[in-house]
């Protein structure tokens, strides 16, 4: 049986020509379990100055399906799920730090920082509005100035002071919701 990444993989590959074909980009393709069912997921980003609505999703959906009953690359039966990435989309792959550089984060800590001996980590590098983050933190907030070869984070604090955190130390990174928009990836919603 093939591993789930192998089956993103080639999804990816059969789902490439249709997003192209049709103005969209493929922000994310995974093959997860959850709740039992086994999840075929594509997320979908726009072009520069293109939405991603629930018409385009719906489109995507179609012809994806049709090219997945053709090629039939998953033995399994599967969900299939179409989305869009969303103002809070999550970041995994190093082409969605490069395009969003400056931007606000959402960070998920796989742990809390007081665990695995992080709690003098936290008390030196973690200040945020002149109030250091308790040890027991497992979520917080930074600007993105960076991202390491190895994944490690170089992240600025509110107060802008620059600090690294290491990519064993993050379970998920996704866009923060700030209001207004702002910063390097966003974009303006076109006038009608």
């Amino acid at each position: 049986m093939k591993s789930r990444d192998d089956i993103a993989a080639a999804a990816h590959r059969l789902a490439q020509p249709i997003a192209q074909a049709q103005q969209v980009a493929l922000w994310e393709v995974e093959f997860v379990q959850e709740g039992g069912l086994d999840i075929l997921r594509f997320v979908l980003d726009g072009l520069p100055g293109q939405a991603v609505d629930l018409d385009r999703c719906e489109a995507f959906s179609r012809a994806v399906e049709a090219e997945l009953d053709r090629a039939d690359p998953i033995e399994q039966s599967y969900c299939l799920e179409v989305s869009s990435a969303g103002l809070t989309r999550r970041l995994s792959r190093p082409e969605h730090f490069e395009a969003h550089l400056g931007d606000r984060l959402d960070i998920q800590l796989a742990g809390r920082l007081g665990e695995a001996g992080a709690e003098s980590f936290a008390r030196l590098q973690f200040d945020v509005c002149d109030a250091q983050l308790p040890v027991d933190v497992t979520r917080f907030e930074a600007t993105l100035r960076g991202r390491e070869p190895q994944g490690a984070l170089r992240l600025e604090d509110d107060l802008g002071r620059a600090f690294t955190l290491p990519a064993d130390r993050v379970q998920r990174v996704s866009l923060a919701l700030c209001w207004p928009p702002k910063g390097n990836g966003r974009r303006k919603r076109e006038k009608k």
